[in-house]
């Protein structure tokens, strides 16, 4: 595994609001009042300056952009930030206990 492309994405996801964004964001397009909303459920004191500086720069990486849908600006994942939610859904229960070793599983001792 090259440490180059882990170190990027550790860049790219590694602030605090970062997967909570894309996590809402990947229920639906949500206008800005909306994503406040659901983001301050998990903090109320959370300044409008920083949950801007999250969306500006997940927008910049390309995994979100403001569109314009039905009179209203929007934040929605882009194809790009679909498919970081999507692989990092199939890792989220890494606190579990891994299925057993067995053939499937690619050990070959």
């Amino acid at each position: 595994m090259n440490i180059d492309h882990l170190r990027r994405l550790s860049e790219v996801l590694g602030h605090k609001w970062d997967l909570v964004i894309l996590a809402h964001l990947a229920e639906r397009p949500l206008r800005y009042t909306e994503l406040a909303s659901q983001v301050r459920e998990i903090d109320i004191d959370l300044a409008e300056g920083v949950l801007n500086k999250n969306l500006k720069r997940l927008s910049a990486n390309g995994l979100i952009q403001r569109e314009r849908t039905n009179g209203h600006h929007v934040w929605n994942l882009t194809r790009r930030g679909r498919y970081i939610v999507t692989t990092l859904a199939k890792i989220r229960d890494f606190d579990h206990e891994p299925p057993p070793d067995g053939p499937e599983s690619g050990d070959d001792s």
